[in-house]
């Protein structure tokens, strides 16, 4: 079995010879026509490639829209929720596939880096996640690692050649007769200027678009939203591996149980719903007892009503257990965690409801008893804490810090200071509440609501389980710099 089935039109087979090389080189095996043995009956080779990859690479361009086997082939993986299509030309994707986002390699020149052939890297990584847990080779779904920065400026130079040639002839047969010539002349100059001015990318946003994880841990400063976007470039991965996926409610997708989203093991699925809007999502494949992580945001990111619940459902979209978690806070985010488990494997599925104003929300679902944290809201992972060192920071308005502590069974205090920033005497209201090590079932140990410039609290919890513990800094007013430091409780004092 192939990772990669790659559609194209004949007239393009140099462009797809090199994507192929591309993808090989990251690790992905790639099945395309030039793979047929000699004997192999043609179209039931085909068939067959087509129907077990886990995921379809189509190469849109001039020459391929008007083919009908690139069509056909576009339209049975995506039956089959396989698609991943990729422009190599200025054009548009065929009407009744045009609401799928595709990577626009366009301007693409052989760097593996670049921006757009992430996106296509990224949409197989997550249709060969969709399809892995249904395939009978499990083990040969890995995700490629990414490759080495020799060998990226080798493949880049290795096939520009390659794409400037297709695009060179996709330029010729798009061009009207009585100016081939003309365009032959001076197809050098004009891509050289096209090169400069055409790299653009394509964000439109399609129905189940891809988008590359954004998973961020701070590796100094507080872990805010200030100090992520400065220390992004240099953040360690997260102890669990996700991928983000953005969901957008459509007429095709998510609307009914008989229409739920295809939603992945370990996956982040991201979806905005309106006040009483519902969305269904369904597994690909059998599961007994799962772990739900969800996290809710309210769009405006005010202080509000938090309203909202997730019920499971059968295959079929029955309802097994309503409201398995609800929310019911006042705050503007929050996350909650459960565990369901069915009396023998199942296909599950699984609604969401907002009773709420506007909030996004994203869902997890794991394998029961998997480790490691699903990073909050698509982005934020906590950072490493130790007992004793005190941790600085500062929070903008409605603004939070994570924190991640092994910390070994026994009692512990926790001592939060907040000084108002620029000095003033004003409004200092936070808290700081302990979360279980997928970040759910908080519990308030500290909360400052005082009148001065500075205020500063001590707390105390108790740990019972081996389990890492998280802690939220929560700033709900004015921005400050905060202190937060955990220690081993004094001996004899009351709980």
């Amino acid at each position: 079995m192939f990772d990669v089935f790659l559609s194209y039109a004949r007239e393009d087979r140099e462009r797809a010879r090199a994507i192929a090389s591309a993808l090989q080189t990251q690790g992905w095996s790639v099945w395309w026509d030039r793979n047929i043995v000699a004997g192999e009956s043609f179209d039931r080779t085909i068939e067959t490639q087509l129907e077990s990859a886990r995921a379809v690479v189509v190469l849109w361009s001039v020459h391929s829209i008007g083919s009908e086997w690139v069509r056909n082939e576009a339209a049975a993986a995506s039956e089959r929720e396989a698609l991943v299509p990729a422009l190599i030309d200025d054009v548009k994707q065929p009407l009744e596939f045009r609401r799928r986002h595709a990577a626009n390699l366009t301007a693409w020149n052989g760097d593996l880096a670049d921006p757009e052939f992430l996106v296509l890297h990224q949409g197989l990584k997550a249709k060969c996640e969709l399809h892995r847990d249904t395939s009978a080779e499990d083990g040969n779904a890995t995700v490629p690692a990414a490759p080495s920065a020799a060998k990226t400026a080798e493949v880049r130079a290795s096939t520009a050649k390659a794409l400037n040639s297709g695009r060179a002839m996709a330029n010729v047969v798009s061009t009207r007769p009585y100016m081939i010539v003309a365009a032959i002349a001076g197809a050098v100059t004009l891509l050289s200027l096209l090169w400069i001015i055409s790299r653009r990318t394509d964000n439109t946003s399609g129905t189940a678009s891809l988008q590359r994880a954004n998973l961020r841990a701070p590796t100094s400063g507080d872990g805010s939203a200030a100090s992520r976007s400065a220390s992004s470039a240099a953040a360690p991965a997260p102890d669990l591996a996700t991928e983000s996926r953005t969901l957008e409610p459509s007429s095709e997708i998510g609307r009914d149980a008989d229409h739920p989203a295809p939603i992945a093991f370990n996956t982040i699925s991201r979806v905005r719903l309106q006040n009483n809007q519902a969305f269904y999502l369904r597994l690909p494949a059998a599961a007994r007892d799962v772990d739900i992580v969800l996290d809710m945001r309210l769009v405006d990111d005010v202080r509000s009503n938090l309203l909202a619940s997730l019920s499971v459902l059968d295959e079929n979209g029955g309802e097994v257990r309503k409201s398995i978690i609800a929310f019911n806070e006042i705050d503007r985010m929050w996350r909650k965690t459960a565990t369901h488990s069915a009396p023998q494997a199942a296909r599950h599925a699984f609604r969401i409801l907002n009773t709420a104003q506007t909030a996004d929300f994203w869902l997890t679902i794991r394998r029961a008893g998997a480790t490691g944290v699903v990073p909050f809201f698509g982005e934020t992972v906590p950072k490493p804490l130790e007992v004793g060192r005190a941790y600085r920071g500062r929070l903008a308005t409605n603004d939070d810090a994570y924190y991640r502590a092994p910390l070994a069974r026994g009692d512990y205090q926790v001592v939060l200071e907040f000084a108002l920033q620029p000095v003033q005497r004003s409004n200092i209201i936070g808290s700081l509440s302990t979360l279980d090590a997928s970040g759910g079932n908080a519990t308030r140990v500290i909360a400052i609501n005082e009148v001065d410039v500075s205020s500063r609290k001590t707390g105390r919890f108790s740990v019972s389980s081996l389990e890492p513990v998280i802690l939220r800094v929560q700033n709900s007013h004015n921005a400050v710099e905060y202190v937060l430091r955990v220690e081993p409780a004094p001996a004899g004092t009351a709980h």
